[in-house]
């Protein structure tokens, strides 16, 4: 159990390592969130919650910097921006843009 414990650990340590500034930029979306939460008094339950999914989508967007044409050494601005911006905005942003992809309207969608 312990060899296993360890093992666990050592991969995630070697996994910290290699992806080294998409860590960071997680992290520092997920502290920028955190504050920016604290700052607009939201409860604790949003602060938490928010903090964990900007941290999320920062890995995945993140990830594809290449593909979006940034340099890797970006990552650190798309997490600050990404915590900064917060869930609320990055959620409408991604909603406006496909309701507009897909001509489809908010009341379309509500029962």
């Amino acid at each position: 159990m312990n060899s296993t414990i360890n093992f666990i650990l050592e991969e995630c340590a070697k996994w910290i390592v290699e992806y080294l500034p998409t860590f960071f930029s997680a992290l520092s979306g997920m502290l920028i969130a955190f504050f920016m939460g604290i700052y607009d008094g939201k409860s604790w339950w949003k602060i938490i919650s928010s903090t964990c999914i900007c941290g999320v989508f920062t890995l995945a967007v993140c990830s594809s910097l290449e593909h979006l044409g940034l340099p890797d050494s970006a990552a650190t601005l798309v997490g600050g921006i990404i915590g900064f911006s917060g869930v609320e905005r990055i959620r409408n942003v991604i909603t406006g843009i496909l309701y507009k992809r897909f001509g489809a309207d908010d009341d379309e969608n509500k029962q």
